[in-house]
């Protein structure tokens, strides 16, 4: 008899100490999740996604650990839906580089799509134990509410990538009818968040940028399709979205408000609206003069610089013809900013087509066709009517 009461005694330290024991594991693989959950959103604000992938790993694995100690339901809801958040967030990250540093848009897409389902988990492990939580009310439930509105306000972030990635898929394919409808999904996912963030009372300017960027090509993919009256209301809107925003937020947006006016500018181009398209890409050049171009960019200016001189031709003024020109020789304030506008053949042509505007030259005229015929790929249906229409003369 006093055998077997000793032998419940030693159990029952056993019990304890193995309680004990789970409870230190338990809050230390708590830490290292969150450790490890730090590292990785250091990382993404660095944009090294792939070493912030592998933490936010690390951090799902050790909320699974602390999941086999968790004791209560409450312990067990915390590690469980927090291992999806983490899954969620390696899948996230892992799609952006596919998206931003490869451009790898089906890629992408897989790994988005890995990530939402990943969320939803997380969102529905919390809810496992809402009917103890109901009335109970407190600083506790709050945050718990305010978590699960970020992670829902997330999630709509996560389907806008999904369906961009698919979107910038279907553009490179040519599926212009396709891309559009993604493109307008993504901007539903963009609005529905920023009604999550307003409920919260959480900054959404971030979140705004990224809504106009995607209007942005919902107005390109209208263009393409010969939706002119269309693309020009949907570029007007994002004008007058960015033209209404605070200062400290409207600086940011100056870059998708000079890329708003040049494609404004190729809209009223395209309907044979000069005047207003000439005014359009002033705007967009006043902006390129500022900024550090890439070739890609540049390319684009010079085009631009070209248009504007024949628009201005066109309309029988003299100086504007050649003031694009002027203010991208070099020399200017600008400096190297403008170099690879400089060398580009469309500011090479433009220059042709104003000296010969000014001296009715025929063998400028003649040399500014050579220079044209031999731009294959880059011709412009306005640039090819002006030479059309001296020809004909």
């Amino acid at each position: 008899m006093f055998l077997q009461f000793k032998i419940k005694v030693k159990t029952a330290k056993q019990v304890h100490a193995l309680e004990k024991n789970n409870r230190r594991e338990y809050n230390k693989f708590l830490k290292k999740a969150y450790d490890a959950e730090n590292k990785a959103f250091k990382q993404w604000d660095k944009s090294n996604f792939l070493k912030s992938a592998e933490l936010f790993k690390e951090s799902a694995e050790w909320f699974e650990k602390a999941m086999r100690k968790a004791s209560s339901l409450d312990e067990k809801v915390l590690t469980t839906s927090n291992f999806f958040v983490e899954l969620s967030n390696h899948y996230w990250v892992s799609g952006l580089k596919k998206y931003s540093d490869e451009e790898n848009y089906e890629e992408a897409a897989e790994l988005f799509k890995n990530a939402i389902i990943n969320k939803k988990k997380a969102l529905e492990a919390d809810k496992e134990d809402l009917p103890l939580r109901k009335g109970v009310g407190g600083q506790k439930e709050l945050k718990r509410r305010e978590w699960r509105l970020f992670q829902q306000s997330t999630l709509r972030e996560l389907y806008a990538y999904y369906f961009l990635s698919m979107g910038l898929k279907a553009e490179k394919e040519k599926k212009i009818k396709t891309a559009l409808e993604n493109f307008e999904n993504a901007a539903a996912s963009y609005n529905q968040q920023i009604k999550y963030l307003k409920s919260v009372r959480k900054s959404y300017y971030l979140v705004q940028l990224y809504l106009l960027k995607t209007h942005l090509k919902i107005a390109q993919c209208k263009r393409e399709l010969n939706k002119l009256n269309d693309a020009v209301e949907d570029y007007k809107w994002i004008i007058a979205q960015i033209e209404r925003m605070d200062k400290r937020y409207k600086s940011r947006a100056e870059a998708i408000l000079a890329l708003a006016y040049a494609e404004l500018g190729e809209c009223y181009k395209d309907m044979d609206r000069v005047e207003e398209a000439a005014s359009c890409y002033w705007k967009f050049l006043n902006w390129a003069k500022k900024v550090k171009l890439d070739s890609d960019q540049a390319l684009e200016v010079a085009r631009c610089i070209c248009i504007v001189t024949v628009i201005s031709i066109k309309l029988g003024k003299n100086r504007d013809a050649e003031k694009a020109i002027k203010e991208f020789k070099a020399g200017k304030i600008f400096g190297k900013h403008i170099e690879k506008v400089q060398k580009e053949p469309w500011y090479k042509l433009a220059s042709l087509i104003a000296d010969y505007y000014n001296s009715k030259d025929e063998k400028i005229l003649k040399d500014a066709k050579l220079v044209y015929e031999q731009m294959i790929d880059k011709k412009d249906r306005y640039i090819t009517k002006f030479f059309d229409a001296q020809a004909a003369t």
